[in-house]
């Protein structure tokens, strides 16, 4: 019968294999409460067997209590893990758009730099144009609904093997796996995606990229900064552009 309540708790969720282990101790019980009372036992096996019957019934409790105390537990440490994992997914997340963070982004790049003389890496750094104007026009809220629809423009704009997320406020990056050609396609798709579609309030969202390719054993600061200067070319140049660092 033990073996019977560690399949339940191995098979059931815990209250059903609770539910099922008590009413098969329950029928123990009454089968060992049948026998006291029957008159039809004799006397001295009756007494005989008390103290067996009883050590029975204390062990079935105690291992029915051990398994429904490992189940809960088991659960608690389950429910631990599962949390733990979605707080490490939160921390390189952002929560707005869904789209990794610059803490994940940065990993990203610091892992792949080493790796530029086998294979070459560009970033693309945009920033919506005139993004401050809709927030105060529109509210916070049409700002994010913006932010938001970036995000959904990346997921279906860049490459499965490139990799892309918030930067920061209104900025962006994406990480190419490709030369600097490949980036300025990448960044013109998803310039020319937002342009089409915008949003009802706003109109056509523009963006102002700053593409840079990875230079042999170039840090990230340096790579950035290229980047960023890019981008704020694309800015003096009229905005909704693309401009390659030097």
């Amino acid at each position: 019968m033990i073996v019977t309540y560690l399949a339940a708790f191995l098979v059931l969720p815990t209250r059903a294999a609770l539910a099922v282990s008590l009413v098969q101790f329950g029928g123990l019980l009454l089968v060992g409460l049948g026998f006291s009372l029957d008159p039809r036992s004799h006397p001295v096996l009756r007494a005989a067997l008390g103290n067996t019957l009883l050590q029975t019934y204390l062990v079935h409790a105690t291992f029915i209590a051990f398994l429904a105390l490992q189940q809960r537990l088991l659960q608690h440490y389950i429910q631990a893990l599962v949390n733990a994992r979605h707080e490490a997914t939160l921390a390189r997340q952002d929560a707005l758009t869904g789209l990794p963070n610059r803490r994940q982004l940065t990993s990203w790049l610091e892992d792949a730099l080493p790796h530029v003389s086998h294979q070459p890496l560009s970033v693309v750094l945009f920033d919506l144009d005139h993004f401050k104007r809709v927030n105060d026009t529109y509210g916070h809220d049409v700002g994010d609904q913006t932010l938001q629809l970036v995000g959904q423009v990346l997921r279906r704009c860049v490459r499965q093997r490139d990799r892309a997320g918030r930067w920061g406020g209104e900025e962006f990056l994406i990480l190419v796996d490709g030369d600097a050609g490949a980036a300025l396609a990448v960044a013109e798709r998803v310039r020319e995606a937002l342009s089409r579609e915008g949003l009802a309030q706003v109109g056509p969202v523009t963006i102002s990229c700053g593409v840079a390719q990875a230079a042999l054993h170039e840090p990230l600061d340096p790579l950035l900064r290229r980047a960023d200067e890019a981008l704020y070319r694309a800015k003096h140049a009229g905005r909704n552009t693309v401009k390659l660092a030097a």
